[in-house]
């Protein structure tokens, strides 16, 4: 009996196999974008060895000295960094260039090469990732470097660093290595600013780190000495990926939200759209747990096949949305296990059979007579009562009522436009503050050149913000909320149709034309979506001013950017309800009676 009504029902079951493929999609593409989020600097600290306590002083020697100290383990090499200029694009940035040691030396601190290989030669180069990918240079690719006397260098690699100047543009200026002949001959500190001398330290005791950075900083031989912790270097690197997991941990709750928001809409419709048949089956001797089992095995067969399909699209979409991320999420890329695969496709299968179990017990409950007498029938709503008090047009009143009968319905209408509405303005209040917070130099003129001072020159072309792979997320997570949203209002809008087939024909027979049955169905949904305004917007401003609550700098969207938003809702909702009855009104009466 199951198989044989999942080949005759197959627009319902189409639409529960999507929100399966939809959820299980969701929820691996979740698990594996949080998993590329959490401790992405914590892995690459342990992959880099990286230092505890960095030192830099204009010293060579104040350095040597620290590492020196009893609490000290191991250490780098003494390392050379010094401001210089680098042309991307015909245009010229600041750059921190470092002098990097012989490879078999840099046991502590050790960058991690992510693409090509290391230095080998005098001519080649090695950018920080992050920088690599902002500004669109590739393994191959040369840049000119320097001042008076530029050079111009091979990239043969790109590098991840738990240290400085990783997680670019957020950490300014980038950083590229490169060899000892290479940083020698540019002269880099005839500009008058010294050279500056780092290493890292990794300790006996990694809890003693803030005490040897106060006690290095203390010293007064060494007044120049600067010293700072890896949990400096952390809070650096790991703003953006902080910001990442909570827009994907709330995202991903409105997301599946959205997707449970469409089982029960599918579920209500099938309890009144089945009501009939249900007793029907009764009589002829199907028990209710008969009855049960059937709607289990068929909503758990559709799950199985749903979360099959959802599991390959996780595989496919989660690294697509890291890589749009790539600059609040680090090196770390997504990953998805057997066993969390197993765990969320069993959890949708047990829900989707538990579903099914649901509606079969709701079903039992509506005997044979009751639904001859039409107990299952919608309410006539109050709203619509006054409508026709005070002589509105009949559509609008039929619009009314057709938007608060089914109240159930009309609520989870309502929480789905919400839900859409809430994304939207987190989206666009997202997109104006990291716009305003861009930082261009203005005082430096496109003329500049490799001859500028370093320190007069950009640390980042015009357009590259800190915050561009977290609105890039916003706007993808945004744009899945929104579709399950619409699949939403395009699920009620057809199980409405449906229920209704027999009054929109009798409505139709009695004088009502078609463009005003499609303008009842609009004003039907249209209405929905200003209680969703109201709900949704609010909490909109909510969840942005807790993303933004460390950030400051916020730039809210204005009341006309909040009018078109509330307009574009309305509009979208009163199409998608249209769309099923001008459908519908191409099949007559008769068909309709005989579905009935």
């Amino acid at each position: 009996m199951a198989l044989a009504r999942l080949r005759t029902r197959r627009l319902q079951f189409g639409m529960l196999f999507l929100v399966t493929v939809l959820g299980c999609a969701l929820a691996l593409s979740a698990l594996a974008l949080r998993s590329a989020a959490s401790g992405p600097w914590e892995q690459l600290f342990a992959e880099t060895n990286g230092a505890h306590v960095t030192v830099e002083a204009t010293s060579s020697d104040a350095v040597t000295d620290a590492a020196r100290r009893p609490e000290v383990a191991a250490g780098t090499a003494v390392t050379a960094r010094h401001l210089a200029a680098v042309e991307v694009d015909g245009r010229a940035l600041g750059i921190e260039l470092v002098r990097a040691p012989q490879r078999e030396r840099m046991s502590v601190d050790r960058p991690a090469v992510r693409d090509g290989r290391w230095l080998a030669r005098d001519d080649e180069a090695v950018l920080e990732m992050t920088m690599a990918d902002t500004l669109g240079v590739r393994v191959g690719d040369r840049i000119r470097v320097g001042g008076r006397e530029p050079v111009t260098l091979t990239v043969v690699g790109t590098a991840s660093t738990a240290g400085r100047g990783g997680n670019y543009p957020a950490v300014k200026p980038g950083v590229a290595w490169v060899g000892g002949a290479t940083f020698d001959g540019l002269e880099l500190a005839r500009d008058g600013v010294p050279i500056q001398f780092t290493i890292g330290l990794r300790l006996h005791d990694p809890d003693g780190a803030d005490a040897l950075a106060a006690a290095l900083e203390a010293d007064s031989q060494w007044p120049e000495r600067k010293a700072w912790t890896a949990d400096t270097d952390k809070f650096e690197a790991t703003i953006a990926a902080e910001i990442m997991r909570v827009i994907v941990l709330g995202f991903t709750v409105l997301l599946l939200l959205a997707a449970v928001l469409l089982v029960f809409i599918l579920l209500g419709s099938r309890v009144a759209g089945e009501s009939r048949q249900a007793a029907l089956l009764q009589i002829i001797g199907v028990t209710p747990r008969q009855l049960s089992l059937v709607l289990a095995v068929e909503h758990g067969i559709i799950a199985l096949a749903g979360a099959t399909v959802g599991t390959f699209v996780a595989l496919a979409v989660a690294p697509l949305l890291a890589r749009t991320a790539a600059s609040g999420l680090g090196t770390v890329p997504p990953t998805l296990s057997p066993t969390q695969i197993a765990i969320v496709g069993g959890v949708a299968v047990v829900a989707a059979a538990l579903a099914g179990a649901l509606a079969a017990i709701r079903l039992g409950r509506v005997g044979l007579a009751a639904v001859a007498r039409g107990a299952t029938a919608s309410r006539r709503s109050r709203l619509s009562g006054l409508a026709a008090t005070l002589s509105l047009p009949a559509w609008f009143v039929l619009g009314v009522k057709d938007a608060f009968t089914r109240r159930g319905r009309a609520v989870l209408i309502v929480l789905s436009l919400a839900l859409a509405l809430l994304t939207t303005v987190v989206v666009l209040t997202a997109g104006s503050s990291i716009n305003a917070a861009q930082v261009v130099d203005t005082a430096v003129t496109r003329d500049g050149t490799l001859a500028t001072p370093p320190a007069e020159l950009p640390a980042m072309p015009p357009g590259a913000v800190a915050s561009a792979g977290v609105l890039d997320l916003f706007r993808v997570l945004q744009v899945l909320l929104s579709f399950v949203a619409l699949a939403n209002l395009l699920a009620a809008a057809l199980m409405s149709a449906r229920e209704r087939a027999r009054e929109l024909g009798v409505l139709e027979a009695t004088g009502f034309s078609s463009r005003h049955l499609l303008a009842a169905a609009a004003t039907s949904h249209g209405l929905l979506a200003v209680p969703a305004a109201v709900i949704g917007l609010p909490l909109g401003f909510v969840m942005v001013a807790g993303i933004t609550a460390d950030v400051g700098g916020t730039v809210y969207p204005g009341p006309g950017q909040i009018a078109l938003v509330v307009l574009g809702g309305v509009a979208v909702a009163g199409l998608v309800a249209a769309l099923p009855v001008l459908a519908q009104q191409r099949r007559p009466l008769a068909h309709a009676l005989l579905v009935e």
